[in-house]
């Protein structure tokens, strides 16, 4: 159970390492195309920390709601 925890933990750090990433490589982009990207990204990162509560909840024996 708690090895599921910490791999899950693990993956969600790492995904939000790499939209970490592709901002600062984005740093140059046109603002019209940076507002979109980080619009994009946002959205990214809510799904990383969905994933993350399903699959602590997951890992305890429920659902977290």
């Amino acid at each position: 159970m708690l090895r599921r925890a910490a791999e899950s933990l693990a993956s969600a750090q790492q995904r939000l390492r790499d939209l970490q990433q592709q901002r600062a490589e984005q740093s140059d982009a046109p603002p019209e195309e940076a507002g979109k990207a980080d619009e994009d990204r946002t959205e990214q990162a809510r799904q990383i920390l969905r994933d993350l509560a399903t699959s602590y909840g997951d890992a305890a024996g429920g659902s977290p709601r």
